[in-house]
């Protein structure tokens, strides 16, 4: 008996939004009620009656609708669904089964499926509108209209910027609260060091359990909203099976990091946007050796962009012990070619581009080993599964291009910094605090100083001049954390 679902990663919710933020197409979401419900039992599954409910002797109960609990129910929605939205006309996406589109050019319209919630989006409000109404004819639903949530992430949308924008405010104030315990301590960085945090005592067994709670609410923010965060809580799921007192240390000073930044936004697009006229673009980077805990084995860091809309981030420790930092930057490169390939795949398939994708590092050993085949003796020892990027940048698939550490994203991703590095490279993801008074004044935010932006010599020279001052010459941003971290170690 299959139980298994159809695949919907988180990767293609939070790539939806992409499309609609560049395009400036129309995006409303709903709900379908009691979805499992509307399914059929396709084998025989038989119960024993509740108490309450009287039948005659020696008889049981059969099931013929997906109830919630059985295994199979998930399996038989998802089914259900893809054949009445076959029958309107849609068709499922190869490279992302939970993805449907229907129509071409302006009459387009493509639905994101995420269980019983979906993501209906098109340039015509009248293809959306239709979309919606022959889905109600079959299901009662819950039109949302306009998108303003989705999977508990709020969605707020500036069309004229043509950028969506998306924040656990709500969610982070919770954890805070909670884990905190009403404090009000704040850190301009998601963790101070690794090595801060080896060697510790083993945690109580009831700390031990609200360690995994912790980091598991960490994960959620991590890979929804908040990538600045990802390193830190890639390291802290290392000890998820056996905890340590400073590992929990360490999870709280995330929270409080998360109490400084709890109104941060990652935006999606904007007119602005460095690689907003660019299909799929890829940053990645390693950092060697980075691990003492594990092998000294190195982390690789990448986020991906689609149309100038991060929508994919990873950080974690790599499987093989690299022997030198051009291998952790060759293996981190050929990591990140898959996500980069998978959202290439993706947008041919709905026909949006036929664009090749870039990928950028900071390596220039990276590079001339990818492109140069006399090369390739350096690194033979290497596992061949990761040559993939190599093949994949001679066969043209992908396009493979220097970006100077101070301004490869990834950087934050692989190692902790410091608060402003951290606060800068936040900004250039997409991550940034709302003004005050709703939507930002352009010409504002063109006067806005420079001093965390991509001109990286500008910033350097700008904090010497200001010290702590800089803070308050950039419209009162306070994503800009001070240049100097005077906290050495956990408390």
């Amino acid at each position: 008996m299959e139980t298994a679902l159809r695949p919907c990663s988180l990767l293609v919710p939070s790539c939806f939004p992409s499309i609609p933020a560049h395009d400036n197409w129309e995006m409303d979401s709903i709900d379908i009620k009691q979805a499992y419900l509307n399914s059929t039992i396709h084998h025989d599954v038989y119960l024993k009656p509740p108490v309450g409910i009287e039948i005659p002797p020696g008889k049981v109960l059969k099931v013929v609708k997906g109830l919630y609990g059985l295994k199979q129910s998930g399996r038989e929605w998802n089914i259900e669904l893809d054949s009445h939205l076959r029958t309107i006309g849609f068709h499922c996406m190869p490279s992302a089964p939970c993805l449907y589109s229907r129509g071409t050019g302006d009459k387009i319209t493509i639905i994101t499926a995420y269980v019983d919630d979906m993501l209906i989006t098109s340039p015509s409000r009248d293809e959306v509108d239709r979309a919606k109404r022959e889905i109600m004819d079959k299901w009662e639903m819950q039109d949302n209209g306009r998108i303003k949530e989705f999977l508990g992430i709020k969605i707020t949308r500036d069309r004229r910027r043509r950028r969506i924008s998306l924040s656990l405010t709500a969610y982070i104030k919770e954890m805070v609260n909670k884990w905190l315990g009403g404090a009000n301590e704040k850190s301009w960085v998601p963790m101070l060091s690794v090595a801060n945090i080896a060697g510790g005592e083993q945690c109580e067994p009831q700390r031990a359990k609200k360690y995994q709670e912790l980091v598991g609410q960490l994960l959620w923010v991590s890979n929804t909203a908040q990538p600045d965060i990802a390193f830190a809580v890639g390291v802290l799921a290392r000890y998820m099976s056996i905890p340590i007192d400073s590992a929990w240390k360490a999870a709280i000073h995330v929270v409080k990091y998360l109490n400084q930044t709890n109104e941060y936004q990652l935006h999606l697009g904007g007119k602005t946007n460095e690689h907003s006229d660019t299909p799929v673009t890829t940053y990645t980077d390693a950092n060697w050796a980075s691990d003492p805990t594990n092998g000294r084995r190195s982390t690789s860091g990448s986020i991906t962009y689609v149309y100038g809309c991060p929508v994919s981030w990873k950080s974690h420790v790599q499987k093989c012990v690299a022997l030198s930092a051009v291998e952790a930057e060759f293996v981190a490169a050929s990591e990140a070619v898959r996500e980069t390939l998978f959202f290439s795949y993706l947008l041919r398939d709905l026909e949006t581009t036929g664009v090749r994708p870039v990928l950028y590092t900071d390596s220039q050993g990276c590079i001339q080993v990818s492109k140069d085949p006399a090369k390739h003796w350096k690194l033979k020892h290497i596992n061949t599964r990761y040559h993939f990027v190599r093949d994949h940048v001679q066969e043209g698939d992908v396009e493979i291009k220097y970006v100077g550490t101070a301004n490869n994203v990834a950087d934050v991703l692989t190692k902790p910094l410091q608060g402003l590095n951290t606060s800068r490279l936040a900004r250039m993801i997409g991550l940034e605090i709302p003004p005050k008074g709703g939507v930002e004044d352009a010409s504002a935010s063109q006067a806005r100083c420079t001093c965390y932006g991509r001109d990286i010599e500008t910033r350097e020279a700008h904090v010497s001049e200001k010290h702590n001052e800089v803070r308050n010459c950039c419209h009162g941003d306070s994503t800009v954390a001070p240049g100097i971290i005077a906290t050495q170690g956990y408390k």
